[in-house]
């Protein structure tokens, strides 16, 4: 029988490093048992090569599960190829459309997704702006709580339908810091109520509504918690986000390989966040797995005796209901889904309307 360290692998999505899998890449994902991997521009380089990776990778036996950014407008990583629509930005569609039309057009991306294999899309972005923050350019669907709860329901509502699980993000709110957690640690310093007047309640209502999955923010909140960032606190996973707003999804870090976190060693900081309260480890780099993976289970101890049974518990449930997304049969069939007249009409018209916006 496993102990808690073997199955800390199975807690583990990950980036690889091509437009195809490394036979090291294959070795590491099928022996650990690695259950998701995220995949980025660097990975896409035309629609049959797409194709063919996520067929690859639906091949594994246990097969990990396929997941991208893909909010609409900047945030696409699909945009470069010219057989996917270029669906507007979050904010464009907060400006052009009504809360069906949002629903619709969540509903044709993740059509498009799904015929890939693809079954995570990490969106919507559910942050509320209180300063001005180039980070958000775009990815919000409006400025207060309530209109960013109700768009970013309409797109969750869209993605659903079709059948994909989406990520509300970033937790508690990235709104009130100027600097971008890519390149340092932000620090807000305000106190938790401020959060609950504001910040929390697009979350709250989102959770409401059954999301089920919510990635943290690499923040420090001095007054919340002043010891740890929001991804490596218990205070906001566990008491906060499990607790009091009672969520029982998935609760997914931010990349672990971006700069907010930079001087903690990689291992600390993923069994940190498991400690904290967290279930899926989202390492986006793409590195040495198997390097990787040693180094986590050789600096396991007893101090990091965590619930794995809760988070795999969540993560069996989840990986069972959409791991049953695979690719259509052939490449074909794909471009016959990504032409369909009915998503092709929709994003002319939602060009032809922020073209009059403009």
């Amino acid at each position: 029988m496993k102990n808690n360290k073997e199955y800390l692998a199975h807690l583990l999505w990950t980036g690889i490093k091509g437009t195809t899998l490394s036979a090291d890449e294959k070795k590491a994902i099928q022996e650990e048992e690695i259950s998701g991997l995220i995949l980025f521009k660097r990975n896409i380089e035309s629609l049959p090569q797409l194709f063919e990776l996520c067929r690859e990778i639906h091949r594994l036996k246990p097969a990990p599960l396929i997941m991208i950014d893909r909010e609409g407008g900047e945030v696409d990583r699909l945009k470069h190829l010219p057989d996917f629509y270029n669906w507007p930005s979050p904010e464009e569609l907060s400006k052009i459309c009504s809360l069906e039309e949002i629903e619709k057009t969540g509903f044709y991306m993740a059509r498009e997704m799904k015929a890939l294999g693809i079954c995570i899309n990490f969106a919507p972005v559910v942050d509320v702006p209180s300063v001005t923050n180039t980070l958000f350019k775009g990815r919000l669907f409006g400025k207060t709580p309530e209109e960013i709860f109700l768009k970013s329901k309409a797109y969750f509502l869209g993605m659903r339908k079709a059948g994909l699980a989406a990520c509300a993000k970033h937790f508690p709110g990235h709104g009130g810091v100027k600097e971008d957690s890519h390149i340092t640690l932000p620090v807000d310093e305000r106190a938790l109520e401020k959060l609950y007047e504001k910040d929390l309640l697009p979350f709250q209502k989102i959770i409401d509504e059954k999301i089920e999955m919510i990635m943290s923010a690499h923040l420090l909140f001095p007054q919340v918690d002043p010891l740890m960032p929001v991804t490596l606190s218990s205070i906001f996973l566990q008491k906060i986000l499990r607790e009091q707003m009672r969520f029982s999804g998935l609760i997914v870090s931010d990349d672990l390989d971006m700069k907010a976190l930079q001087n903690i060693p990689v291992s600390e900081k993923m069994l940190s966040f498991l400690k904290a309260g967290g279930d899926v480890l989202l390492k986006c780099e793409a590195s040495n797995l198997s390097a990787l993976l040693d180094e986590i289970k050789q600096n396991f101890s007893r101090e990091h005796n965590l619930d794995i049974k809760a988070k795999l518990n969540r993560l069996k449930a989840f990986r069972t209901k959409y791991s049953v997304i695979k690719p259509v049969s052939s490449l074909s069939e794909l471009k016959n889904i990504l032409a369909q007249p009915k998503a092709q009409k929709w994003q002319e018209e939602l060009t032809n309307r922020i073209h009059l916006l403009n």
